[in-house]
């Protein structure tokens, strides 16, 4: 019960962050948002070398970070939308493998294309 309280702050105050940022917005980025974006990025240039500029690389983690960020922010319309109430550890799993494979069929297109 005290995780969920927990996580549900948690998600308050990244909703809040997202729609009226404060001075917590950077402590968010920081020590949240930017080690896994920074991650990203890195898997990414390793997948398509060093073809792209950083700018094409980064967007292509926020896109990734943006499919994340979706499912985590907007639960009310993803629960509505496939008639649950709630998501379960199969969902999760499912999600996630979603998001891998997506992107990674995503990164490979963009690099026959360019």
């Amino acid at each position: 019960m005290r995780r969920k309280r927990l996580v549900s702050i948690k998600s308050k105050i990244l909703t809040h962050e997202f729609t009226e940022s404060t001075e917590a917005l950077d402590v968010l980025v920081e020590s949240f948002i930017k080690p896994t974006f920074i991650k990203l990025y890195y898997i990414i240039r390793e997948n398509v070398g060093d073809k792209y500029p950083n700018k094409k690389e980064e967007l292509c983690a926020m896109s990734i970070l943006g499919q994340y960020l979706y499912f985590r922010n907007a639960r009310p319309i993803v629960f509505r939308l496939r008639h649950k109430e709630g998501y379960t550890d199969e969902d999760i799993r499912e999600i996630a493998e979603h998001i891998i494979n997506f992107s990674l069929e995503a990164l490979n297109n963009y690099v026959k294309e360019n």
